[in-house]
């Protein structure tokens, strides 16, 4: 049920982006769609590399996300998604270790910043960008967060690319299972009416 609720209001988010523009292809052709997988940090370290020597400890169960971006210029894109996973018992969370499965969610708005665009070819594209925003996350509780983080798109065709992202979650409440924690992700880009094969991108020439 919270799967579902999560889509639903995802979904009534999502009209404005597509409402407004239906009537303007040039428009619809800015809007992304990205499906990817995510893990989690919550063991407290202010380390951003700590899962390199303890991924043991990251939530990596049922690790869904999806998000929805919309390109206003060259530079800034708009995001808007949700993402789902799970710490299993054993694991530990701010520095303790938790003795039963504990579910993960959250939903997440920002800007996205892409200071250059590194064309590859006629339309592969390496897309760096800087992000920033707000969200609210779930485990046993809602915790409003203040984001910020790093990431890059590369484009293999106008229509289809891959994403990696790092992303830092700063909490309004430090109480356990409601701190601070960084979430990493990949996935799959989709521009579904983005069919411009001349260039890579609907506004990054």
């Amino acid at each position: 049920m919270k799967l579902r609720k999560r889509c639903y209001i995802l979904c009534v988010l999502l009209i404005p982006f597509v409402g407004i523009n239906a009537q303007n292809d040039s428009n619809l052709a800015a809007l992304s769609i990205s499906l990817g997988t995510n893990f989690i940090d919550n063991t407290g370290s202010q380390n951003p590399v700590n899962f390199l020597s303890d991924f043991d400890n990251m939530a990596f169960s049922r690790p869904i996300e999806v998000y929805v971006g919309y390109e206003l210029n060259n530079k800034i894109e708009l995001f808007l998604g949700t993402s789902l996973n799970r710490f299993k018992s054993g694991q530990n969370v701010d520095g303790i270790f938790i003795t039963e499965n504990v579910d993960y969610s959250a939903v997440d708005a920002g800007v996205r910043y892409f200071p250059r665009n590194f064309k590859i070819g006629r339309d592969s594209s390496i897309k760096p960008y800087a992000h920033l925003g707000i969200g609210t996350h779930n485990l046993i509780v809602n915790q409003p967060t203040v984001n910020s983080g790093i990431g890059m798109q590369y484009f293999i065709n106008p229509m289809v690319g891959i994403y990696a992202n790092g992303n830092a979650k700063f909490s309004l409440d430090q109480e356990f299972f409601q701190s601070n924690h960084f979430q990493y992700s990949i996935g799959i880009i989709f521009k579904p009416f983005n069919t411009d094969y001349n260039d890579c991108g609907l506004y990054r020439n």
